[in-house]
């Protein structure tokens, strides 16, 4: 069932262990939303103080209110914090192991998903979550693993097969990973509708890149006068016009 104008979906996340990459994943799920031209925010449910640090730590930090703005990424400690309403909440509920794990609230979230990894010290830290039927419909995302080991990870996980995801390595996790564009339209599956996205936001990205594209075009097409030229020209347009296509959701990816 596709989700309506007036509920916000809430997409639920905790790590196998401490340390997995559940923020950084969070914050890549939270920035495919955005590419896509939905509201999205971040709530750090954690406890270990994610937000507090990264202020710390780096620079260009904005405050409105409750909200943290770091890189365009809206994120606040809570949801009673919340300034605005959003079409998506990205919640960090952090380590499964955890003594603070609110494994009652994580439950209550429309997307659960589980973070891991499968080296010696983490495969089996996925085990307590595994045989926990509250969880049968949860996702799995494991991180760094090489091609060749997938299909043994895929047959180690039976019956959740279906539900087990691969992304690959990424140390920083504001820089969007393209690649798990189609492991992220899985995940959210029907929970993510093009009717979520608000006609304005989706005018405003084609119209900002109508006008990059022109400006573009006309400085290539006074400089570029050879055939290499036509033919880079050619591309360059090419490449703006399946971004547009992408981004207002004609062509899913």
């Amino acid at each position: 069932m596709k989700p309506s104008l007036s509920k916000t979906i809430t997409i639920a996340l905790c790590g196998a262990q401490p340390r997995i990459g559940t923020t950084t994943q969070s914050f890549q799920l939270l920035q495919y939303l955005q590419i896509r031209g939905y509201d999205v925010a971040f709530i750090d449910l954690s406890g270990n103080g994610y937000i507090d640090k990264l202020r710390k730590l780096y620079g260009g930090v904005e405050k409105n209110g409750n909200c943290i703005i770091y890189e365009g990424i809206h994120m606040y400690h809570s949801v009673l914090d919340l300034n605005e309403s959003y079409q998506y909440l990205v919640k960090d509920y952090g380590s499964f192991q955890n003594d603070n794990f609110n494994e009652i609230s994580y439950l209550e979230q429309d997307i659960h998903i589980v973070c891991s990894g499968v080296k010696p010290n983490e495969i089996f830290e996925v085990s307590p979550i595994l045989q926990k039927l509250e969880f049968n419909h949860a996702k799995f995302i494991f991180s760094f693993v090489p091609p060749d080991n997938r299909s043994a990870i895929l047959k180690q996980m039976t019956n959740r097969a279906a539900n087990t995801f691969f992304v690959g390595y990424n140390p920083d996790s504001f820089s969007y990973d393209a690649t798990s564009n189609k492991v992220y339209r899985q995940i959210i599956g029907d929970f993510l509708s093009e009717d979520l996205v608000r006609p304005s936001k989706k005018t405003n990205l084609v119209a900002k890149m109508l006008r990059n594209t022109k400006r573009l075009g006309s400085i290539l097409g006074s400089r570029l006068k050879t055939l290499p030229g036509i033919l880079t020209l050619i591309c360059v347009y090419t490449i703006f016009l399946l971004t547009i296509l992408f981004k207002t959701g004609v062509v899913n990816f």
